[in-house]
This record gives structure tokens, C-alpha cells and sequence, in this order.
């Protein structure tokens, strides 16, 4: 290790073990300064008094605690260390000056040294007292050997100005060097609360070009806020749901979770209102910077989720009201007018004397109003039935749940939602027909396909599995009994199609 390597040690472990520039600077200074006051108090020393017995002493009491200076520059940050090189230094100066001559030796620069060190790495207080104690000694050691108290004055006075003097620049650069983190942290907070700024201000563009474009819905919002959320580690997934009517739902999911991963749930919250939640995993704990900066993008989210909710709440409850309201009219109007009118037709088919084309027209206009009673009962089941939402969005709703292997593809051409009175009936069997395909089937895609237009359409689940026999599905699965069931009662066609290579499950359904 070089000197410099050694004097960069020094002052890297000094005050405080803090390192800084200008510390560095003044120790590798100071031990620079301690070695040029010892060289020079050697050679003027021995110049002048030929290598004398008292020489050598003197050499080898300044030389020994240079060397100590040197060495404990590694543990100046230990209060004790700095104390015992401070009081050993004092003494092994004062000893090599009351041999060189005091007032007149050539070792007076080297004895500033040990308080100008306790100084630099003790403070003020060290400083002062130990520039106290080499005064003492330099003038007793001086009137001892017949100098005058007006010889010694000057350098009396000397040691503590100089400690004093250093003490002071020291607090001084302590000060600045205070100051200069502190804005420095400032600046960090600052700017990382400006980068948070800016990442919020991007999700709520985000939100507007969603709104804009009429994608303002939870999925489409869930999933650009998490793809936001896990593009910075150390969140590695996400998974957001929203507070709906039915309780929590699953409206957006980025990456799954590791075996080892650590997952934390941040509510969605709008005021005192809950609407939602998001679950974020990651390797190691998060700290309250990194949740924070995480809850600053859930602020627009939550925002979002709030005026969804809100907007189908109103929307909901406006076409219920006009639902029930048409369903009442239907039921209280239309249908009693036609039932009535179904009556006469009835008794005037029971006229005797009714020629035999009449009779016809009167049995086809019979059979036409009875069809209308039946479109009138089943439009009054529908208006009552309320509104369940299309077979794309709760399909999408069940693959963002079904997390992992196999992939689901939907490829659904829904011209308009199913009809109320069927659309729980159809979204359950297509669900759960995925739902199987997802967890048993052992393949790596899952394909949804087909069309639907109101009373009429079909819908093909298909895999790439391993495949079953329908025959001999074992008892406690109820999942396709259930499809049957739900098939039978709204007088779909329904088709199992297995094989080793997958499995194809079609549902057909149209007016009867």
C-alpha cells in the first residue's frame, strides 16, 4: 500500500468515520505537514549538534509518534484513539524540543501538530485542552532551562490560537458539509417526487385516452395501471380488483406471483370509500418510499374505479327503473288486450255458420296473437330478468382470474348480448366449460369462438389437452352436469366433442 493509499485510509475512517472531499483533503495535508516537521527538525537537529546522544532521543521520540499518527489514522473515528495520540503526541513533542533547545529547536512546527490533529478529529474541546497541556509543557519545560517568560510568550500563546483557529474551520466545513446533504437529500425527494409526478400525470392521460376512446372500464383501466406498476422493480406482479356488487372482482392481473414472493394489498380508496384493491408481490419487502410511489399511480385508478362504479350504478338503476316500468305496461296492457282479443277470435271460431275461408283466416289470425302472447311473456321475462352484461366481458372477466397455463384466446363476434332471460344461463355454461378446460385439461391453449346475436348464436370452447370421456366422469364433478342442466332448460344444443389430442364443447341455442 502506498502512502497516499494509506493517508486516503486515514481520512476515510476519521471524525465521525464520515467521508468526505475536504476532510480527505485536510488529514492527507496534515500528515504530509507532521512529516515534513519531523524531517526537518532531524536534519537541522543533527546538523547543528553533530548526531549527538541527545539527538538520537529526540529523533526517536518525534519519529515515534509520527509513526503512531500514521497508523492510528484507521481509528481516529474511536473517541479513545483520537485521545491517547493526542496526549502521547503532546508528550513526545515536548520531550524532543526540551532536548533540542526548547525555544530554539528545530522541532516547534512538529509540536503544533497534536492540536491541530485532536482538532480535526476531536472538535473544539479536545483541541482547545490539548493545546493547553503543550503550552504548559513548552513553558515549563522553558523557564526549566533558564529562558525568560517573555522568550516563551509567543509560542505560549501560539498553541491555543492555532487549535482554536482549526477548531473553528473545522465547525465551519462541518457546517457547509451539513448543509450540502441536506440539500442534497432535499434534491432527492424532490426529484423523486417529481419523477412520482410524472408517472401520475401519465396514468391519468392514460385514463382520458381511455375515456375517449370509450374504453373507460375497469379491466382496460386495471391492466394499464398494473403494466405501469410491475415495469418497476421490485414489484414483479400485480393483481387489481374492483368492489362490485357481488363482492371483489378480478379485473386486471400482470405477471404471476413467484412461490417466494412477497404480496402486499393496497386498498383503492376515494374519500372513506373502498372501490377496490390492488395486490402487488415482490421479492423483498417494499419500503414506505417505494408503497408510496406505487399508491400515487392508484390514485387515478381508484378515481377511475369510482366514476365506473358510479356511472353504472346510475346507468343500472335508470334502465331498471325503465325496464320494470315496460315490463309493467306489457304485462298490464298488451298482454290482457291480447289475451282479450285471442278470446273473440275463439268464440267466433265457434260460430256454426262461419264459411269454411274465414274459419281458415280466423285460425291463422288465432294462432298469430297466440305467438304474440308468447314473444309478450318472454319480452316481460327479459325486461325482468335485468341486464348481465355481455359473453365477451365475462369471459374476459374469467381469464383474467384463471392466471397461468393454458392461454385463453377469445374470438367472439357478439353482435348484441344474449337475451336477458338466457344470458346467465349461456355466460355460466361457457364459463364453466373454460373454467374445466383451464384446470384439467393439461394444454397449453384454450380457444373461444363463434357468434352471438340476441336470441340466437353459438359458442365453441376448444383445447388442445388430453382430453375425457363424457361417459365416465367421476361423481363429485358437477360442473358438466351442471352445462346439461343449464342446456335443457333454455333448450340449447348442446355437443361434446373428446379425444386424446382436446376437447370441443358446442352450445347452440335459437328461438323456438
Amino acid at each position: 500500500m502506498s502512502a497516499s493509499q494509506a493517508w486516503s485510509l486515514g481520512s476515510l475512517a476519521g471524525v465521525a468515520a464520515a467521508t468526505t472531499p475536504w476532510r480527505d483533503r485536510v488529514l492527507r495535508v496534515f500528515l504530509v505537514t507532521a512529516w515534513v516537521g519531523l524531517s526537518i527538525g532531524i536534519f537541522v537537529d543533527f546538523v547543528r549538534s553533530a548526531g549527538s546522544i541527545q539527538s538520537i532521543a529526540a529523533a526517536a521520540a518525534a519519529g515515534t509518534y509520527v509513526v503512531a499518527l500514521t497508523v492510528s489514522f484507521r481509528f481516529a473515528d474511536r473517541r479513545l484513539v483520537t485521545e491517547v495520540v493526542a496526549l502521547s503526541g503532546t508528550i513526545c513533542c515536548a520531550i524532543a524540543v526540551g532536548l533540542t533547545g526548547t525555544i530554539e529547536s528545530p522541532y516547534l512546527l512538529l509540536s503544533l501538530t497534536p492540536p491541530i490533529f485532536a482538532a480535526v478529529a476531536g472538535g473544539n474541546r479536545l483541541g482547545l485542552a490539548t493545546s493547553f497541556l503543550s503550552a504548559g509543557l513548552f513553558l515549563a519545560l522553558a523557564l526549566g532551562q533558564g529562558f525568560m517568560l517573555n522568550d516563551a510568550v509567543g509560542m505560549v500563546v501560539l498553541f491555543p490560537l492555532v487549535a482554536l483557529l482549526v477548531g473553528q474551520v473545522t465547525k465551519i466545513l462541518t457546517d457547509l458539509e451539513q448543509r450540502a446533504r441536506d440539500l442534497e437529500a432535499s434534491s432527492a425527494v424532490t426529484a423523486a417526487q417529481l419523477e412520482r409526478l410524472e408517472r401520475t400525470h401519465q396514468m391519468l392521460g392514460t385514463v382520458r385516452e381511455l375515456m375517449e376512446g370509450g374504453e373507460l372500464n375497469p379491466i382496460t383501466i386495471g391492466n394499464h395501471a398494473l403494466a405501469e406498476i410491475t415495469s418497476h422493480p421490485p414489484v414483479t406482479a400485480a393483481t387489481a380488483t374492483i368492489n362490485g356488487e357481488r363482492g371483489p372482482v378480478v379485473v386486471g392481473r400482470s405477471n404471476v406471483p413467484g412461490s417466494e414472493d412477497l404480496e402486499l394489498a393496497l386498498p383503492l380508496r376515494v374519500g372513506d370509500r373502498e372501490v377496490g384493491s390492488v395486490t402487488v408481490a415482490s421479492r423483498e419487502p417494499l419500503n414506505e418510499a417505494q408503497i408510496e410511489d406505487v399508491n400515487s399511480l392508484l390514485g387515478p385508478v381508484s378515481l377511475a374505479f369510482a366514476n365506473v362504479l358510479l356511472l353504472q350504478s346510475i346507468a343500472r338503476e335508470a334502465v331498471d327503473q325503465e325496464r320494470l316500468r315496460l315490463a309493467r305496461e306489457l304485462h298490464d296492457g298488451i298482454g290482457p288486450s291480447l289475451a282479450s282479443l285471442g278470446l273473440g277470435l275463439d268464440l267466433a271460431l265457434l260460430q256454426q255458420n262461419l264459411q269454411p275461408g274465414v274459419a281458415a283466416e280466423l285460425a291463422q289470425l288465432r294462432g298469430s296473437v297466440s305467438g304474440l302472447v308468447d314473444d309478450v311473456r318472454l319480452t316481460v321475462s327479459d325486461l325482468r330478468s335485468g341486464a348481465t352484461g355481455t359473453l365477451t366481458q365475462r369471459l374476459q372477466a374469467e381469464a383474467t382470474r384463471l392466471a397461468g397455463k393454458p392461454d385463453i384466446h377469445i374470438e367472439l363476434d357478439e353482435r348484441r348480448a344474449p337475451r336477458p332471460s338466457q344470458a346467465e344461463d349461456l355466460a355460466a355454461m361457457v364459463v364453466e366449460a373454460v373454467r374445466n378446460a383451464h384446470r384439467h385439461s393439461g394444454g397449453k391453449n384454450i380457444w373461444v369462438a363463434g357468434t352471438a346475436d340476441f336470441d340466437r348464436g353459438y359458442v365453441l370452447v376448444k383445447d388442445d389437452g388430453h382430453g375425457f370421456d363424457p361417459a365416465t366422469v367421476g361423481s363429485g364433478h358437477f360442473g358438466l352436469m351442471g352445462i346439461r342442466e343449464r342446456a335443457a332448460r333454455i333448450g340449447a344444443d348442446l355437443s361434446i366433442d373428446s379425444s386424446p389430442g382436446g376437447t370441443t364443447i358446442g352450445l347452440r341455442w335459437e328461438p323456438a
